[in-house]
């Protein structure tokens, strides 16, 4: 038995909870996921007290004095939830929760003159108000700033989170500070008291604004393309209820209108149900207005334009592998209104931008990277000028967001969409700045969470860690290394190559934190209570004529008694167990952005292949490569098919071949390969090659997918 409680369910408890939770995968259900939540909590309920020790170490770990006692927040434990503001989700833009909508929809339908004209005062607002000016980009001599995993103790790499240092890596006069404050300011009570109360005259209850539940994804050129086999995706694997029900929107930016040949050919082959339709941005938005928005402020703007109450916004590279059961009627959803997914990153905010934003920062230890559960007590450092500013209450909990995917109810968020507009639309020239730094990631991120923050509405970001999936690559080229020799090959000769972000159920989330927090709190104070009895024991003339439960009321209040366990206790702290249980959470999104799946790229690259173009790129002598495999490889480790049944690159590819590659002019559909290819000396052989490329990737995944998947 290990002193580290990630390190002490044994291995028999772990292949039980890993065979409840594939099978779940597999059959496309949770009730299994449900049979290992109450196998958990069965085997913490027959191991309590201080038995517990012997499945969940937790002497070595960490935990809280009784319940109320040494708590951090001190006015109870419920202030320390990141998903429980103090403010209640009221506040500025609380909209009826009974909106729908019949003419806030796009493509062919009319668009109501008034919602068109409230949109457009977003835009104006958003123009008039824009700040001027740039933040300069260049790391100042000093920054020591770098990634730094939520799940990473180092104590030389957490230093350089400090609010000392966060300060010397972004450089920003008080003058500065100044300006983007008042402009912020001023924006902020433009959106509260006209932009906010303009749109609840427009959203009546005879003709509301916004219906029902569905899915945003933004296309445009090459994101259309892509978003093909996301849709695919969605209409297998999204549940037997939403994948037959859930309407999906494609958002087309106005430089994409020629996507419209998809959108009336192409989509109603892949999805004949009839329920997902694209909208285009240029019939809700003058010209004028949208020459200015580009990149990451375009999901601000899909998310409100989407004819949906509630939303779930996919990018066009994320797809769903298992089964999103109640992801719009989740309890946590109902009762925070935002869901969001975590980067595998620390934040690193300036915290000049708290300063802007009005968010107050206290000195004060409120967690440890994403654990708000364990006693402070317990963390290797307490001093606020040493820890990682975003440990510190009130500030934004770790870890950072990651966009790929995000859950918002309009009804009462609406009015944090529209901030976070603001954000993105300043974003380039400041707040992209201000939240990430100039490190991984940086854009649209952070700024949803940032203005929930801000009006204080309430969220829930998922606990459990992002996983990457991917596979060992040649250091050199980032060639497949063949699945059986990776161990026997050098470090210095192979690179992990992370293709794809695993992100996990909400709902079963929610369900593991539950667990964690009792486990925690419960275990740590069975083993207070030991130590006090034992105090007790040792100590009988002290509690003469003292039934069991008043000499523990009387001990309770002897601080010298706590203290001495406290002290017992340091040093036994690791993240990593907190992180045990969320091990279990079942994925439902796969974010595979590196490499997007773009057939063109792909092909002309020779990406994914032992032998292609890409191999030998780099070599001064392409002659002198020799390959270690023919043909292609697949671009997942072979944990995937541990992770569902569903084939995602055979599926995506022969979604290709059917969409591309059956008439010589299929690629004309599509404006971004129409653009590309016919911009090549060749058009016809190129396209050859791409199919070519397509079909012989289709047959290696045939003769390589798994026994039961599908695709």
């Amino acid at each position: 038995m290990t002193n580290s409680v990630g390190g002490t369910f044994s291995s028999k408890w772990k292949q039980s909870l890993h065979y409840f939770s594939r099978r779940a995968r597999i059959m496309k259900r949770h009730n299994c996921v449900i049979l290992a939540v109450f196998f958990v909590i069965i085997v913490f309920s027959v191991f309590g007290g201080d038995s517990i020790k012997q499945l969940y170490d937790i002497s070595s770990g960490f935990g809280s004095d009784t319940i109320g006692e040494g708590y951090n927040g001190g006015s109870g434990f419920s202030n320390l939830l990141p998903d429980s503001s103090t403010a209640n989700s009221n506040s500025g833009g609380q909209v009826s929760s009974e909106l729908t909508s019949s003419n806030a929809v796009s493509n062919g339908v009319t668009i109501s003159s008034d919602l068109k004209d409230f949109y457009q005062e977003i835009m104006t607002t958003l123009k008039e108000t824009a700040l001027k000016g740039k933040l300069e980009v260049k790391k100042p001599e000093g920054c020591k700033l770098s990634d730094t995993g939520v799940e990473n103790t180092d104590s030389e790499k957490l230093s350089t989170l400090t609010k000392d240092n966060l300060l010397k890596c972004l450089p920003i006069s008080d003058e500065d500070v100044k300006e983007v404050k008042e402009a912020h300011n001023n924006f902020k009570k433009l959106l509260q008291d006209k932009l906010m109360p303009n749109f609840k005259k427009l959203n009546t209850e005879k003709d509301p604004v916004y219906k029902g539940e569905g899915i945003s994804i933004v296309g445009g050129g090459k994101y259309t393309l892509m978003a093909l086999p996301v849709i695919k995706s969605i209409r297998m694997n999204s549940g037997l209820t939403l994948k037959s029900s859930v309407p999906i929107e494609i958002v087309i930016p106005p430089s994409d209108n020629a996507d419209r040949k998809v959108c009336e050919n192409i989509i109603p082959t892949i999805d004949p149900s009839g329920l997902t339709k694209c909208v285009y941005l240029s019939e809700f938005f003058d010209s004028e207005i949208l020459k200015d928005i580009t990149g990451y402020q375009l999901k601000s703007l899909s998310l409100l334009i989407s004819s949906f109450e509630k939303v779930l916004l996919l990018d066009a590279d994320n797809y769903v592998i298992n089964s999103l059961g109640n992801f719009f009627d989740g309890d946590i959803f109902r009762e925070t209104g935002l869901i969001l997914w975590p980067d595998y990153w620390r934040r690193v905010h300036s915290p000049k931008l708290y300063d802007i934003v009005d968010i107050k920062v206290q000195d004060k230890l409120a967690r440890y990277s994403t654990d708000y559960i364990t006693n402070s007590r317990l963390f290797p450092e307490s001093d606020p000028a040493k820890i990682p500013f975003h440990d510190l209450e009130g500030a934004i909990p770790d870890g950072s967001t990651e966009s790929g995917q995000l859950l918002v109810n309009k009804a009462s968020h609406l009015d944090a969409l529209i901030l976070s507009l603001y954000y993105n639309y300043n974003g380039p020239s400041y707040y992209y700045r201000l939240l990430g730094q100039g490190i991984s990631g940086e854009g649209d991120k952070d700024t949803f969470i940032l203005a929930a923050t801000v009006l204080k509405h309430r969220y829930y970001q998922v606990r459990t860690p992002v996983r990457p999936q991917g596979y060992w690559g040649k250091i050199e080229n980032e060639v497949r290394i063949q699945d059986d020799l990776v161990d026997d090959t050098p470090s210095n000769e192979k690179k992990y190559r992370g293709i794809a972000m695993i992100q996990h159920d909400y709902n079963e989330d929610r369900t593991f934190d539950s667990i964690a927090r009792d486990a925690i709190r419960g275990s740590v104070n069975n083993k207070l209570k030991a130590h006090r009895l034992e105090y007790i024991k040792n100590h009988k003339s002290e509690f003469k004529d003292m039934n069991e439960k008043d000499a523990l009321e009387k001990v309770s209040k002897m601080s010298e008694v706590s203290d001495k366990f406290w002290d017992s206790m340091k040093g036994k702290y690791t993240i990593k167990d907190f992180f045990t249980i969320f091990q279990f959470t079942t994925p439902v999104f796969l974010h595979s952005n590196l490499p997007k799946y773009n057939p063109w790229e792909l092909s002309i690259s020779g990406d994914l292949l032992y032998d292609g173009k890409k191999a030998t790129k780099k070599m001064d002598d392409p002659s002198k490569y020799v390959p270690n495999g023919k043909g292609h490889h697949r671009m997942y480790s072979p944990t995937f098919k541990d992770l569902t049944n569903y084939d995602l690159e055979l599926a995506n590819w022969k979604l290709f071949d059917d969409v591309l590659c059956k008439n010589p002019d299929d690629y004309l559909n599509f404006s971004y390969l129409s653009e590309v290819i016919g911009a090549t000396e060749k058009p016809e052989q190129e396209v050859k090659n791409m199919c070519k490329y397509i079909k012989d990737r289709v047959e290696y995944l045939k003769l390589s997918t798994w026994e039961n998947s599908s695709s």
